[in-house]
Order: structure tokens, then C-alpha cells, then sequence
């Protein structure tokens, strides 16, 4: 037993028990009554709880005191998606953080992805998407292997995983985030997300167009392009400009750079606006095979290689 404040509800006449009596400190005049701020509310009937009578200050007594109130939980943190690493000995080892992502943008993306896609359910955009099935996703079928159509949605580990190969590719190209307003690719809806902004190659610093960034999300069919192939491609493209070389298809200031990759056996196409320095697009173009497959200088064939 413990010394406790006890109230009276005004309504039922229940006798409540409230805090412990703390020593020196005065204490209320009984009779007082009290509505708004009162330590105790009356809980005895259905009527009580409704109405919240007021209560009354009945004096002090050795009773069993109240369980304290439970501490309000912490607000969750941003929920991390677990990617997968290849593990020699256990087939795949889960793993919580990208590396190549800057903490503090992975964590706000986290969060931003994690209530957009509790409020919507976004579809894959193109077939092509599993070219970049890389992800935690193991147990996955491809896109090519499932209906038609695929009943695929975006995840946050494809998207950070895409990202995280993306900035892995651009090696040493210093990259600037901010938050973007992703409206084009996410089946009518859209979301502020904290995306890569500018990238800085040879002193040249080229901003992303809000095309690029939204098949940075989710790709549309051929921009699909592999994230270690389209870092490359892009860092690769923004060298070439800084060069003064022209692209191999050029419309204005708009300079189209062709890549190769081998491992994928597609030509990439970088379209750069180089008098405002934006990234506009990155896709598969089948020009670039018949371009290829010309006569090329072997340096040529070296550079664009990715």
C-alpha cells in the first residue's frame, strides 16, 4: 500500500485511485472539482467513459496505486529493405544497407518509397525490366517466364537496388542529391523522392532531366538499360562532351553518345542537351548494332565498351 491522491466521480460516486502523494507537496483543497486536466477519469461504466464526468478531490489514502502509464513508443525509423549478396558457402546472404547510396538520401528514400507503396500498388513498366532482376529477389520468376501481362510490381529494393548499381558504375564521378518529383512512370500517381540530382565528370557537372530520373524509378520498356551499363554509359557520355566530341547523332544541342554492351549484346543510347548540361534520356537503341558492327577504329571500340 502506498499514500495516493483519491477523486470521487461526480456522476457514479466511484471512489479513484490517482498519482502517489509525493512529499512536500501541497495538496489540492478537497471538494475540488476537475474536467479538463484531471489525473483520472472514471471508468466504471459504459456511461462514464462516454461522458467524462467531472471529478472530485476526496483527500489522500493507503491504497494500492495505479500501473504507471506506459511509455509512448519511440516513432518507428524507416523501414530498411534487405538486399542479397552472393555468399560461397550458403547460396545468398541477406543484407540491409546499399553501400553506394549516401546514408542520409537512402533513408529518407526508404521512407518516402515505404508510404507510397503502402497507398499504391505501382506496375512494372515493360517487359524489359527483368534485365535488371537483380535484386533481393531471388525466388523470383523473370517477367519473361510469367503472365502477360506481368503481374510484377515496384518494390523499394528494385528501386534502391537499381540506384545502388547505377552510382557503383560511375566510379569516381562526385553525385548530388536532392528531392525530385517523380510524376511520369508511377501509374498516374507521384512522389517527392530524394534521387540523385546532378553528377560531376572532368569538372563538368550534367543534371539529371525529370525524364532520366523517372526511368531511374521504374524504367519503361527499352530504358531498362542495366544499372552497371547505364552508370558507365552516362559517366562514359559526359567525358566525351567535356571533350568537345560530337555524338553520333546530333539534333541542335541535343548529342546522342552510342555505347556497346557486350555483356547484355545491346547498343545504349545517352542523349545529353549539352548547352543547358542535362541528362535527357538513356535507352537500348537498335541503331547502335548497325553502328557497331561498321567500321570502327579499335580505340573507338575500347571507349564505348561498357
Amino acid at each position: 500500500m502506498t499514500m495516493c491522491h483519491l477523486f470521487k466521480c461526480s456522476k457514479c460516486g466511484t471512489e479513484l485511485v490517482g498519482p502517489i502523494v509525493e512529499i512536500g507537496k501541497s495538496l489540492p483543497a478537497n471538494g475540488s472539482k476537475y474536467r479538463y486536466g484531471s489525473p483520472v477519469g472514471c471508468t466504471a461504466s459504459g456511461a462514464c467513459v462516454v461522458s467524462k464526468p467531472q471529478v472530485e478531490y476526496a483527500g489522500t489514502g493507503d491504497r494500492i496505486p495505479p500501473a504507471p502509464k506506459l511509455a509512448v513508443p519511440a516513432a518507428p525509423g524507416p523501414k530498411v529493405p534487405q538486399k542479397w549478396v552472393p555468399d560461397g558457402a550458403n547460396g545468398y546472404t541477406a543484407s540491409a544497407l546499399y553501400s553506394h547510396l549516401p546514408v542520409v538520401p537512402q533513408a529518407a528514400l526508404i521512407q518516402a518509397l515505404g508510404v507510397l507503396f503502402e497507398q499504391h500498388q505501382i506496375p512494372l513498366l515493360g517487359a524489359v525490366f527483368d534485365r535488371f532482376d537483380v535484386y533481393a529477389d531471388q525466388q523470383d520468376e523473370a517477367i519473361a517466364a510469367g503472365p502477360k501481362p506481368a503481374e510484377k510490381f515496384l518494390t523499394v529494393p528494385l528501386v534502391l537496388a537499381r540506384l545502388d548499381g547505377v552510382m557503383e558504375a560511375c566510379g569516381a564521378a562526385a553525385v548530388e542529391w536532392n528531392v525530385s518529383v517523380i510524376d511520369r512512370n508511377l501509374d498516374g500517381n507521384s512522389a517527392n523522392l530524394t534521387l540523385p540530382h546532378k553528377i560531376t565528370v572532368g569538372g563538368a557537372t550534367y543534371r539529371f532531366h525529370p525524364e532520366a530520373l523517372n526511368d531511374l524509378v521504374n524504367p519503361r520498356g527499352g530504358h531498362a538499360v542495366l544499372p552497371a551499363n547505364y552508370g558507365a554509359a552516362i559517366a562514359k557520355a559526359i567525358a566525351l562532351s567535356v571533350a568537345d566530341t560530337p555524338g553520333e547523332d546530333v539534333q541542335g544541342p541535343n548529342h546522342a553518345y552510342y555505347f556497346w554492351s557486350a555483356g547484355q549484346n545491346r547498343g545504349i543510347n545517352v542523349v545529353l542537351k549539352r548547352d543547358t548540361r542535362q541528362i535527357l534520356t538513356v535507352y537500348y537503341r537498335t541503331a547502335v548494332a548497325v553502328w557497331w558492327r561498321g567500321q570502327l577504329a579499335p580505340q573507338l571500340r575500347l571507349d564505348r565498351a561498357v
